[in-house]
């Protein structure tokens, strides 16, 4: 037996042999319940101070997070042929969209990691990806420019947004679902009425447009541009408010927390920033991936952030007191990470196509 827990209350002892961890209640030996854990052996595990979450890492290079009140944790989701780009849940939390390298769009069971649908792009890739029309439509990033909305009951096209010259990297939805929000290679972003479907305004930066977000009450829109700056933009009429700078390399996202008074974005300069959202000034840096970061986002009580990295980590950060609380370990490069709006749930996409569900941390 390479790792051994026991909870607080000195009942249970939990150890792990081979691919297993095994429950043993400590009045009489018996064991309560076990299950495979990893694919290789358990190398490591540590109980939360609360007794909730065990957290188990394994010579298959994995870390895992498991919720005690539930009989299992969340499957890893192997979808995408090459890089799975973009994330997206559904507003209700029970799906999970997203796109990638291989030319579709896959929307999946937030709950049992099923498949539930495939939306076919083109043979080259997608990169965005977002539910709209509470769940009924999603938008898609298909190469070539093109922002379409797939009605997912039928599978036709009922939304074709034309304005990008070149691949379309990230898209975003404002909290009422009247405007759509798209970031491209072209170096421009653009915002789209949905109820008309034309474009409202056009968000120029120097360079490739990485990132976007909107606020929480829906009146600014967030971009992140590999010209090294982040703008913050009027979503009425696209006009500009503030630009931040600070990073050092290319800003691959942003996002703002749920009240409104933080932005958080991330780099290719290996860090996490974080500004006010009133005087647009940077409060903290948040230093400890190895490599570029390409995602980062709030958690929906706004106390955590999650940032998705090329150096193989997901990491969740505790936002008032700017520390990492956890690091998860994956088998290759991370390239986007969601919260679902429940905040039950934590979503992250990899480079070799595997979307990862866990118990948010």
């Amino acid at each position: 037996m390479e790792a051994v827990a026991v909870t607080r209350d000195g009942q249970t002892v939990i150890g792990g042999h081979g691919p297993w961890v095994t429950f043993w209640r400590t009045d009489d030996w018996e064991i309560q319940r076990q299950q495979a854990a990893h694919d290789g052996r358990v190398t490591a595990m540590s109980l939360s101070t609360s007794g909730t979450r065990l957290a188990t890492t394994g010579s298959d290079i994995q870390v895992k997070v498991w919720d005690l009140r539930t009989p299992a944790s969340l499957p890893a989701v192997l979808g995408h042929q090459g890089d799975a780009w973009s994330i997206a849940f559904s507003s209700d939390s029970t799906r999970l969209a997203s796109a990638g390298n291989d030319g579709a769009l896959h929307v999946w069971d937030a709950v049992s990691g099923a498949q539930l649908q495939t939306i076919a792009t083109g043979p080259a890739s997608a990169k965005g990806v977002t539910f709209g029309a509470q769940g009924h439509v999603l938008f898609g990033a298909p190469r070539g420019g093109e922002v379409l909305g797939w009605d997912l009951a039928s599978g036709s096209i009922v939304a074709r947004l034309s304005h990008h010259s070149q691949q379309v990297y990230k898209v975003a939805l404002s909290p009422d679902q009247s405007l759509l929000a798209s970031a491209g290679e072209d170096g421009t972003a653009a915002l789209w009425d949905l109820t008309t479907h034309r474009r409202r305004a056009v968000l120029p930066h120097a360079h490739r447009v990485r990132g976007v977000a909107f606020s929480a009450d829906g009146a600014r829109v967030a971009t992140a541009s590999e010209d090294q700056t982040i703008a913050i933009w009027r979503a009425v009429d696209g006009a500009k408010m503030a630009t931040l700078r600070g990073h050092t390399e290319s800003v691959f996202s942003v996002a703002f927390s749920p009240d409104g008074t933080l932005v958080a974005t991330s780099s290719a300069d290996r860090t996490i920033r974080l500004w006010d959202a009133r005087t647009y000034k940077e409060v903290a840096s948040l230093i400890g991936h190895g490599d570029r970061v390409w995602s980062v986002t709030f958690s929906p009580d706004g106390q955590r952030l999650a940032s998705a990295s090329s150096d193989s980590t997901v990491r969740i950060w505790d936002v008032e007191t700017r520390r990492e609380l956890v690091a998860l370990k994956g088998p290759t490069a991370w390239r986007d990470v969601a919260f679902a709006p429940d905040g039950e749930k934590l979503a992250a996409s990899s480079a070799s196509g595997g979307i990862w569900l866990w118990h948010a941390p």
